[in-house]
C-alpha cells in the first residue's frame, strides 16, 4: 500500500446528471456576477472555469458555484433541486442591470472529453480534467459517482445545504483554487472575509480523511477528537470537525465508486452508475487513489473541514477512527491506515 495520501481521481468521459445549467447572458454579465461572488472574473478568457462563493453579509458562505466562461454567456452549474431557487435569487439583484438570468434547458454537463470529443471543453481548475456543455445526451455513461469521488480527492469543497452559512471561502480551500480575490472590489461578506486574511487567522480548514469502519458519518455529521486514548474516548471528547461530503470506495484495485454523498445528492448504492455494473464488478475507468493489498474493505473517502492543528486521526459519533490523510494548511500528509 502507498504511503502516500491520495492524488486526483482519473475521472472518465461522461455525464453528470445531477448538474444542470443557469444561463447568464447580457452586456453586464461579467460584472453583475463579479459583484455577487469572492473569485474575479473580469479578465478570465473564455473556456476558463472558476469555482466561487456566494456569501452573505457575515462572509459566510451560502452557495459554492462553478462558472463556466463562454463567448457571449456565463452558464453557472448548480444541482436540478436548486436550480429554481437561484435563479429566482440572482434575478433580485438584477434589476437595472442589462442581464437576462433563465433555466438553459436541453443541455447536459459532461466530464473529461478534451478537445478530441467535438464538444467544446472548458479547462478546470483541477488538473488535467475538462468540463463542458453537450445537447447530446445519448453516447455520454453516467459519471456522476466518479466525478465527486474525484472532487473530494482532489480538495474540492462541496457544500451540502445543512451547512450553508457556516463557514467562510477560507476554510474550503478557494484561495488554492483561484476562487477568492483580495483585491476586487465589494461584494457580500467582503470586510470579514478580507479581515481574516489580513488581520486574523484561519481556525478551520478543508481536510481529506479515511474511514474504514462500518457506517460511515453523513454529511452535516460532527467529528470530534478524543481527549484520551480510552474505551470511552468517544464520551470525552471535543469538536473539531464537520463532514461535507463522503465517497464510498470497492475493489480498490480497481477503483469502483459504489455509493458517494456529497451535499444532499446520492448516488445509488449497489450499482457502478458509470457503467451499470454491480459494484465491485472490476472496471478500469476509474483510478484508485491506492495500490491495494486487500479488497474485502471498503474504504471511504470524507471530506470535512476540521479545526487547524497536529492531530491526525479524528474521531466519528460512534467512536470510529478517520484518518487525516491531506490537509489545506501546510500541505502537510499523512499514511493511509493499514
Amino acid at each position: 500500500m502507498t504511503d502516500e495520501a491520495p492524488s486526483c481521481l482519473r475521472t472518465p468521459p461522461g455525464r453528470i446528471p445531477e448538474l444542470t445549467v443557469i444561463s447568464v447572458t447580457g452586456s453586464e454579465r461579467v460584472a453583475f456576477l463579479n459583484a455577487l461572488i469572492t473569485a474575479d472574473i473580469l479578465h478570465l478568457p473564455t473556456g476558463s472555469v472558476r469555482l466561487v462563493a456566494w456569501c452573505d453579509a457575515k462572509g459566510r458562505v451560502e452557495r459554492l458555484l462553478r462558472l463556466l466562461i463562454g463567448d457571449r454567456e456565463i452558464a453557472i452549474l448548480c444541482r436540478h433541486d436548486e436550480r429554481e431557487a437561484l435563479t429566482s435569487r440572482l434575478n433580485l439583484f438584477s434589476l437595472r442591470r442589462d442581464v437576462k438570468i433563465a433555466p438553459a434547458e436541453g443541455w447536459h454537463v459532461i466530464t473529461d472529453t478534451g478537445p478530441e470529443s467535438g464538444e467544446t471543453p472548458f479547462a478546470d481548475v483541477v488538473a488535467g480534467r475538462f468540463i463542458g456543455l453537450t445537447e447530446r445526451p445519448e453516447p455520454w455513461r453516467d459519471v456522476q459517482g466518479a466525478w465527486h469521488a474525484a472532487e473530494i480527492a482532489c480538495m474540492v469543497p462541496l457544500l451540502p445545504d445543512t451547512l450553508r452559512g457556516e463557514f467562510l471561502p477560507q476554510m474550503l480551500n478557494l484561495e488554492a483554487l483561484d476562487g477568492l480575490s483580495y483585491k476586487k472590489g465589494c461584494y457580500p461578506g467582503q470586510e470579514i472575509i478580507a479581515r481574516l486574511h489580513f488581520r486574523g487567522e484561519l481556525k478551520r480548514e478543508l481536510a481529506l480523511l479515511e474511514y474504514t469502519g462500518g457506517q460511515p458519518p453523513s454529511p452535516g455529521a460532527t467529528l470530534t477528537l478524543a481527549k484520551e486514548d480510552s474505551a470511552d474516548a468517544c464520551e470525552n471528547s471535543q469538536r473539531a470537525g464537520q463532514v461535507t461530503a463522503v465517497a464510498k470506495l470497492d475493489k480498490l484495485e480497481t477503483g469502483a465508486v459504489t455509493e458517494v454523498r456529497a451535499g444532499d445528492a446520492n448516488a445509488t448504492a449497489g450499482t457502478d452508475g458509470r457503467t451499470g455494473q454491480t459494484a465491485g464488478e472490476p472496471t478500469s475507468a476509474l483510478q484508485s487513489p491506492y495500490a491495494a493489498t486487500e479488497t474485502a474493505k471498503q474504504r471511504v473517502l470524507v471530506q470535512a473541514v476540521i479545526t487547524v492543528g497536529g492531530q491526525q486521526t479524528l474521531h466519528d459519533a460512534s467512536g470510529q477512527p478517520l484518518r487525516i490523510l491531506k490537509r489545506q494548511s501546510a500541505n502537510a500528509h499523512f499514511s493511509p491506515s493499514h
